[in-house]
């Protein structure tokens, strides 16, 4: 009698199978895993381009904006406190009145952030702050928007009624007038009167603490931010560099 046939070439067939089969799949995952690293890269560049913009209008904003406020704010505080704590009023008095309003300038209205964050909060909120690569760049990022939203509550939290209490004494028809006749037909003996009160006095006060610390803030801002952008602009350059390497 002959024997049955052996399985032998069955089971090699469904090995060959099952073998091809893991092969293309680990190839797919391959596949897949390297396309969503590419996608990863090129969203990591994206992110640091943007971050970088953000950093720059942040710079700009501290050197042509913040900076230059709190020179001619601290000019004009300087000037009006003597006559305010009692002093003879020499001089254009409508010029001691519009210093007495640049006294309050980013008194009522500081920076809601001292940082155009857009980039950084897109990055956390959806978690793809961990596409930046760099640990150390990573945590540099996280740090500086930290420190810059502790900054921002530190300055909103000095804001006091100084502008406010111009604009009872000062509205924004008074602006308007172009002489010294006209400001004293609208009120202007009562506003220096005004200005002359213990109560301004004290709110003036408060605005040259106000003054110390945002001046303070804005300079250090200034700083930082420069330093971060030199630290995006790095790993930008080194990522562009890799990119072009050879294989």
């Amino acid at each position: 009698m002959d024997d049955p046939p052996s399985p032998t070439p069955r089971v090699t067939r469904t090995l060959l199978e099952l073998v091809t089969i893991i092969v293309g799949v680990l190839i797919a995952l391959a596949v897949d895993s390297w396309a969503a690293g590419r996608t990863d890269r090129e969203l990591e560049r994206h992110y640091l381009e943007s971050m970088a913009r953000d950093l720059r209008s942040d710079s700009a904003t501290f050197a042509r904006l913040f900076l230059p406020a709190m020179a001619e704010k601290e000019q004009a505080l300087r000037t009006i406190a003597p006559v305010v704590r009692g002093g003879p009023l020499r001089g254009d008095t409508l010029e001691f009145l519009r210093r007495v309003g640049l006294g309050g300038r980013l008194g009522s209205t500081a920076p809601v952030n001292l940082t155009l964050a857009t980039t950084h909060d897109e990055l956390v909120a959806t978690g793809h702050l961990a596409l930046i690569r760099s640990p150390a760049l990573r945590g540099a990022i996280v740090e500086h928007y930290y420190r810059m939203r502790i900054q921002t509550d530190r300055l909103r939290a000095r804001i006091a009624d100084y502008p406010m209490y111009v604009h009872r004494y000062v509205p924004a028809e008074l602006r308007g007038l172009e002489t010294e006749a006209e400001m004293r037909a609208f009120g202007l003996a009562r506003a220096v009167r005004g200005f002359r009160s213990p109560e301004f006095e004290a709110l003036m006060n408060q605005e040259l603490n106000f003054l110390f610390l945002a001046r303070s803030v804005f300079e250090e801002g200034a700083v930082e931010t420069q330093a971060m952008l030199r630290l995006v602009d790095a790993e930008r350059a080194r990522l562009g560099a890799s990119r072009e390497a050879p294989p």
